[in-house]
């Protein structure tokens, strides 16, 4: 029995250790350097869902989520997504063969890393990561366009994709600026590092060609109502504006980067739809959704099913309903997505994830808004849960490994940290 126990305890030790960590060390961190490290945060959940099935104090653990105050909110939307997208599948069972949800599986298991501690040490190590991300991420632009193209070409880097790769660029310069911009309790020589950090992120975006990264600047919008307006935040305010300024300036007069911004492909693509010529990556968008819209007036509750929509719209092509377009697998845009393939099931249960995870990290905010320090966390969590809710807009993200993943152990990390705040944070009992 000795024998039994002591590697089970010995996980669940070290998981409380390392654990979140490693998780906030990786999620980001180790998206640029690698493409096998960018499965690290992967390694970590499996492990804690090892640790789930095995040792029954970590199963206690992770159950007492399920009944938290307010990371219960998480912790059962996960759940609900995962459980949407099962019983859609048995019930389109007789019309598409049965495939287990990869996907929204990993939402479920990441719940466990609710039940791990947040040390003071896990903001710290996150910190860090941005910075290795940033860096990484320049690297990548660095290495495509030395080793591989004679003229700058759209880099795809570690996540062999270029929309994926712009967005998650996207999605780090954010919260480097973010960092920057919040972080009074550090000097300027850390926030001017954080700042030039983001522009290597933004850097990294731009090569990647995805129009849809840029989506995530309206994130930027909100942090000056939370501004306090020390010197830093009021310079950076500037040269925001500035900079903003300058952008639209050399947008507006300037061909080469409208070519390299693809506008020009975005204003040709506008032109020959308006000519009923629909192949083209706008025309295609807009034939996908067009059909998805389709499909859900057609099955409202549960949709027409996983894996049938490449079908659909190919014979709404035949039929004259929709124009010859480029065909896809899936209409790009996660709401036209759940829409089309799982009806209000899917779509409420996607719509609910992303509402209560928002919300969740917004109450967390109220609670520690005059915390200087500790709010940064609860307002990248909002800018997470927007910045994917905006490029699931334009783009498929939760059918795809890097995005769920990536989401699920972002929310959770920054969950953890929450709890672990409000905890310190809150007043003793007499």
């Amino acid at each position: 029995m000795q024998f039994n126990s002591n590697p089970l305890v010995f996980l669940r030790k070290s998981l409380d250790q390392w654990g979140l960590n490693l998780i906030a060390l990786s999620v980001l961190g180790f998206t640029f350097l690698y493409i096998r490290t960018t499965f690290v945060p992967t390694v970590i959940v499996v492990l804690c869902s090892l640790c789930f099935v095995l040792d029954q104090q970590f199963r206690h653990r992770c159950v007492a989520v399920f009944s938290n105050a307010e990371s219960k909110w998480i912790a059962w939307l996960f759940l609900v997504w995962f459980i949407s997208d099962l019983l859609l599948r048995l019930i389109h069972l007789d019309a598409v063969s049965f495939s287990f949800p990869e996907n929204e599986f990993r939402f479920l298991i990441a719940i466990t890393l609710l039940a791990l501690p947040a040390k003071p040490a896990t903001k710290k190590i996150f910190w860090i990561s941005l910075l290795v991300a940033s860096v990484g991420s320049a690297l990548d632009v660095a290495y495509e366009w030395v080793f591989f193209f004679d003229d700058f070409q759209r880099v795809s880097g570690t996540t062999n994709n270029q929309i994926h790769f712009g967005n998650i660029s996207a999605l780090v310069m954010l919260l480097c600026i973010t960092f920057s911009f919040l972080a009074e309790h550090t000097s300027v020589k850390h926030r001017l590092v954080y700042l030039g950090a983001a522009l290597l992120a933004f850097f990294a975006a731009l090569a990647s060609g995805s129009r849809s990264s840029a989506i995530v600047l309206v994130c930027l919008a909100p942090l000056l109502l939370l501004a306090n307006k020390d010197h830093w935040q009021r310079s950076v305010s500037k040269l925001a504006a500035a900079f903003f300024i300058v952008s639209l300036t050399a947008i507006a007069l300037v061909p080469q980067v409208q070519e390299k911004l693809r506008l020009q492909e975005f204003s040709s693509d506008v032109q020959r739809m308006a000519n009923d010529d629909y192949v083209s990556s706008v025309g295609a968008r807009v034939a996908m959704w067009r059909t998805a819209w389709m499909l859900f007036e057609e099955h409202p509750v549960a949709g027409v099913g996983l894996g049938k929509f490449e079908g659909e719209i190919v014979k709404r092509v035949k039929e004259g309903k929709i124009p010859p377009t480029e065909i896809y697998g899936q209409p790009h845009s996660d709401l036209m997505y759940a829409a089309s393939s799982g009806g209000l099931i899917k779509l409420s249960a996607y719509i609910a994830m992303m509402l209560g995870s928002f919300l969740y990290f917004y109450k967390k905010y109220m609670k520690l808004k005059n915390d200087h320090l500790e709010r940064i966390i609860p307002v990248m969590g909002m800018q997470v849960v927007t910045a994917y809710f905006l490029f699931g807009l334009t783009n498929s993200n939760f059918d795809l490994q890097i995005y769920s993943m990536t989401f699920a152990t972002l929310v959770c990390l920054f969950a953890a940290i929450c709890e672990n705040a409000v905890t310190s944070t809150a007043p003793s009992t007499p």
